[in-house]
């Protein structure tokens, strides 16, 4: 069975190219190939791609030096053989210092076969190990940034954790008709958005997965239609069809946000010229263990959403790699070859899955699946509810240690506030001396796990080993500390002072 060669000849013989070409179909070659013989016809044949170059070493006014020069200087990878009948020794060793990859004498053409074999082989291999280093400088890169947001990710949700827990002390002293609340209402949205941006650079970084919570995804597409509008362009109709009572999921919502916005990406890519977007949302049900439903069985909820589109479609070899990180069929600086493989992470980390239907010119439909979270009622059921109450205070010792003092004085003063009686440390040792000094009970530790001198897992380890009744709540702007107790709880910066204020009751009232 013949193998198929794109091969472009420079040759100024009609018959040597027949000769050459005959001895690659005796080799086993089935040639699609153009002949030149001169510079301006070769620049435009490299125009097309070809995977060899058989260049004549006796052309008349273009030698095969200069000829080799331009194919370097079009591709530098591109396999080029010489051809000749009478080359010298000395000439032929100049032409492989210059870049050609072999000559082969036209009186011994049975060579060159196996000279073409080797030099397809080669340029695989090369091209390969390109394709690994560029995916090899692309992971340092992304490690960079990862580095660079782990770096600012503490110091900047403090900041924003001030901005946001000051505007929440604003909103609750304010009336509902002061002219100020709704200025303040405003900054509390703007920091909110600040945080979600940080999240979405760590998590394209890969440092952090975000924190999982009860989502409605309709809120969620909801959410996002004011964005995605925009985002598709004029040219490009959107639709979003939402079904009603879905199922809450547990997922980070920003996350959730993200894997959207990536499917709408890739939609406005694939529609260059216009065409219509829908995201659509419902839910299934399947027996435990992913059977078909039957009469009797146990069944599980998943929510879904589905992104179609009517686009240039996925053929079956791109379709079978779109998940791969890295791999992108978008233009040079469009795409990362990261957006469909973070979504996978993403959702499958949230227990779900998703799935892709294509036919080049045909459109395509993504489908996420989301298990439904294991609670009791849906989303619908909260629908129109009045606002859940703020948690209730406490009157009980809280040792809040915050090496950030805006931040701290922030806290502090929230807690006192709830009734509760703030000690407030700047630091691992001064926390340590602090409890040494109080006479009475301390109920919970309040600390940052990020700290110089002393981390955070390491104080409350200290300080439990003398009060072992004391209950620990760690707090920081990085993914829960592997180093932390098992009963010890954890908050991600940065956090509202009701979500503080709830979690810090319920682990007193657990401890008690």
């Amino acid at each position: 069975m013949s193998a198929s060669l794109r091969l472009l000849m420079i040759e100024d013989s009609e018959s040597d190219a027949e000769l050459v070409l005959h001895a690659l179909a005796r080799h086993g070659y089935s040639t699609e190939h153009r002949r030149v013989d001169d510079e301006p016809t070769l620049r435009q044949a490299l125009g097309d791609a070809w995977e060899i170059v058989l260049c004549d070493h006796g052309l008349p006014g273009f030698s095969s030096f200069e000829a080799l020069a331009l194919v370097r200087e079009h591709d530098h990878e591109l396999p080029f053989v010489i051809l000749s009948g009478t080359i010298g020794e000395e000439a032929a060793v100049e032409a492989l210092r210059a870049g050609a990859r072999d000559v082969v004498l036209k009186g011994n053409l049975a060579r060159l076969g196996p000279v073409v074999d080797r030099e397809l082989r080669e340029a695989a291999i090369r091209r390969e190990r390109a394709e690994l280093e560029a995916q090899l400088n692309h992971a340092e890169k992304l490690d960079a940034i990862g580095r660079m947001a782990a770096g600012i990710a503490h110091d900047y949700r403090n900041l924003l954790g001030v901005v946001l827990g000051f505007s929440d002390l604003a909103l609750q002293s304010l009336e509902a008709q002061h002219p100020a609340r709704e200025h303040v209402a405003e900054i509390k949205t703007a920091s909110e958005r600040a945080i979600a941006l940080t999240q979405q650079l760590l998590t394209f970084a890969r440092i952090d997965g975000g924190t999982p919570d009860l989502v409605d995804v309709n809120d969620v597409v909801d959410g996002l239609e004011p964005m995605l509008r925009p985002l598709l362009g004029p040219d490009i109709a959107f639709a979003a069809v939402l079904e009603p009572e879905l199922p809450c999921v547990l997922i980070d919502p920003r996350s959730l946000e993200q894997v959207i916005v990536n499917l709408t990406v890739n939609a406005r890519d694939a529609m260059p010229g216009g065409g219509s977007f829908t995201l659509r949302t419902g839910q299934r049900l399947r027996a435990a263990g992913g059977a078909a439903p039957e009469s009797g069985s146990q069944l599980e909820r998943w929510a879904v959403v589905t992104a179609s589109d009517t686009g240039v479609g996925i053929d079956g070899k791109v379709k079978t790699r779109i998940f791969e990180p890295f791999f992108t069929t978008k233009a040079p600086g469009r795409g990362t070859g990261l957006g469909l493989p973070s979504s996978l992470r993403i959702i499958e980390r949230a227990g779900g899955t998703i799935t892709v239907a294509s036919e080049p010119q045909r459109g395509t439909t993504f489908e996420i699946r989301l298990p439904a979270a294991g609670v009791a009622g849906d989303a619908s059921a909260t629908a129109g509810a009045e606002p859940e109450p703020r948690a209730r205070g406490g009157s009980e010792t809280v040792l809040l240690v915050e090496d950030n003092e805006p931040l701290r004085r922030l806290l502090t003063q929230a807690l006192a506030s709830d009734g509760y009686k703030p000690l407030a440390a700047p630091d691992g040792a001064a926390a340590v001396a602090l409890a040494e000094r109080h006479a009475g009970p301390i109920d919970l530790l309040l600390t940052d796990v990020v700290m110089p001198a002393m981390r955070g897992t390491e104080l409350a380890r200290r300080l439990v080993r003398s009060r072992p009744q004391l209950r620990v709540m760690l707090m920081s702007a990085q993914p829960r500390p592997a180093d932390a107790d098992a009963s010890a709880d954890f908050i991600g910066k940065p956090f509202t002072l009701p979500a503080l204020a709830v979690r810090s009751r319920e682990l007193l009232d657990r401890g008690s």
